[in-house]
C-alpha cells in the first residue's frame, strides 16, 4: 500500500507497484542482519580490529557478487535484493563469529533488545494509526 501510495500514478502502473513490492519485501528479510552486522562491525572499529571489519566487508561482497550473478536472471530485481539480503546474511554470521559468546550477548543484551522490540511495536502501532487517518483521504 505504500509503494502503491507513493509511486502508482502516471507512468507508473500498478504492476510496476507490484513488483517495486516484491523486491522492497526480499530486502525487508535482510533488514535485522543489516543493522546488527551493522553494530557489531562498529564494535570491531572501536576495538581497533579493522583488519577484521574489511575482510568480513570482503566476503561479503564477493557473496553479493556471486548471488547477484546467480539470481539476475531467473528472478530479475527480485533476485538482486535476494541476493542482497543473503550477502547481509553472510556478513552478519562473519561478524558474530569473531565475537565470543559473552562478548556477542553483552552487546545484544536483553535489556536493549526488549527495549528495542517495545520502540518497534509502539512505532508500528504509531504507523497502522497514521495509515488509518490517511486512508479516509485518500
Amino acid at each position: 500500500e505504500i509503494t502503491q501510495l507513493l509511486f502508482e500514478r502516471g507512468a507508473f502502473s500498478h504492476q510496476d507497484t507490484l513488483n517495486t513490492s516484491a523486491i522492497l519485501q526480499m530486502y525487508m528479510i535482510g533488514l535485522l542482519p543489516f543493522g546488527l552486522n551493522k553494530l557489531l562491525i562498529l564494535w570491531l572499529y572501536a576495538q581497533q580490529q579493522q583488519m577484521k571489519a574489511a575482510k568480513i566487508a570482503t566476503l561479503t561482497l564477493g557473496t553479493n557478487i556471486v548471488f547477484s550473478l546467480a539470481l539476475i536472471t531467473p528472478l530479475g530485481g527480485v533476485g538482486l535484493a535476494l541476493a542482497s539480503t543473503i550477502s547481509g546474511f553472510v556478513g552478519f554470521f562473519a561478524t558474530a563469529r569473531t565475537f565470543s559468546r559473552a562478548e556477542f550477548l553483552a552487546i545484544i543484551s536483553l535489556k536493549k533488545s526488549l527495549l528495542l522490540l517495545l520502540s518497534a511495536a509502539v512505532f508500528t502501532l504509531l504507523l497502522l494509526l497514521a495509515k488509518e487517518l490517511i486512508h479516509v483521504y485518500l
